[in-house]
């Protein structure tokens, strides 16, 4: 294997199994399924809404990442101030495989004749599982391969969300505690595997035009301790009423510089390309394409990830363009 390869894979694994690596799985298409960064999402369609996402990261990448999630959420009553959700995300990177459950409740409080405020909070669990045996290692007598860690992690969440049909900003911490993944080992060897930390997100955007042609300019920060904090800025189009054409240029992110032995906020980590079609008034599918800019595109050609989701309303005076029902938060 080439050195650059083999240094891009040492940083690759490194970030999967750092103890303060981004753990929280990575979305080009979170303006339509928000719900897992920020509880206060909940409701916020006005009506039931199921979502699906498949990601797959990296192709080219042995034991890149890939994530399955699936969740809905809706008000309790039609135009009620509580909603509630349920979400179920599955990770699988490298030796390591991670699922997350997570219910959540919000209060949404009316502020004008258009706006609310959402406080909403989630709670849950993570069960955590690191197959060591099938790690490709040179030392097999390690004692540690005689074992498969599993976890099983409780944490909550706390998210605002202010909106109106013209323009949306949110604010939210997923999972506030930060247990440690510890491994004993026949009652002596105390192991520190890893540990859950707290992720932080900003996002928020705002509707320009009417007709045919509308754009939604919006955009998400990430911030997590001690690793420099990545933003997607995103311009989308829709066109009739029906088709998302957008781009997203992300920046930031664990750009490593090699004079200083140390990770720094990079420039340009991806463009991505994103596509949605609302295939019936309930019914939409959408898919998106991540070009790394960095050196990972000396292994890698791309990110895909799929979405599908359906709307449960029937009200006939619905508007697809408003934005308290496009699931962009």
């Amino acid at each position: 294997m080439k050195p650059n390869k083999i240094f891009l894979m040492i940083i690759f694994v490194s970030s999967l199994l750092g103890a303060n690596a981004q753990q929280d799985a990575q979305k080009s298409m979170y303006m339509f399924n928000m719900l897992p960064y920020n509880p206060a999402y909940a409701g916020s369609k006005e009506c039931m809404y199921a979502v699906g996402t498949y990601r797959a990261q990296w192709i080219g990448i042995e034991g890149a990442p890939q994530t399955l999630n699936l969740n809905f959420h809706s008000p309790l009553l039609k135009q009620n101030q509580y909603a509630f959700g349920g979400s179920a995300r599955g990770d699988k990177a490298g030796n390591t495989m991670r699922g997350n459950v997570d219910g959540y409740f919000a209060y949404r409080l009316k502020l004008m004749k258009d706006t609310k405020l959402s406080l909403g909070v989630s709670v849950g669990f993570m069960y955590y599982q690191l197959n060591i045996k099938n790690s490709k290692v040179d030392d097999k007598s390690d004692i540690l391969l005689n074992n498969t860690p599993n976890k099983l992690l409780p944490n909550f969440g706390f998210g605002a969300y202010l909106y109106n049909p013209k323009y949306y900003i949110g604010l939210s911490v997923p999972h506030i505690l930060s247990p440690s993944l510890r491994e004993i080992t026949s009652g002596v060897v105390d192991t520190f595997l890893s540990k859950q930390v707290q992720h932080f997100y900003a996002s928020g955007g705002l509707i320009l035009g009417k007709g045919d042609v509308m754009f939604r300019p919006s955009f998400m920060m990430r911030y997590i301790p001690e690793i420099p904090f990545s933003v997607d800025a995103n311009m989308s189009v829709l066109l009739k009423e029906r088709i998302w054409v957008g781009a997203t240029y992300r920046f930031g992110g664990d750009i490593y510089d090699l004079n200083s032995m140390a990770f720094k906020f990079g420039s340009g980590n991806a463009i991505v390309g994103i596509l949605k079609f609302l295939v019936t008034p309930q019914f939409e599918v959408g898919y998106s394409y991540d070009y790394p800019l960095s050196s990972l595109n000396s292994v890698t050609s791309a990110t895909h990830e799929i979405l599908l989701g359906y709307n449960f309303c029937k009200d006939k005076k619905l508007r697809y363009v408003t934005p308290r029902y496009i699931s962009y938060f």
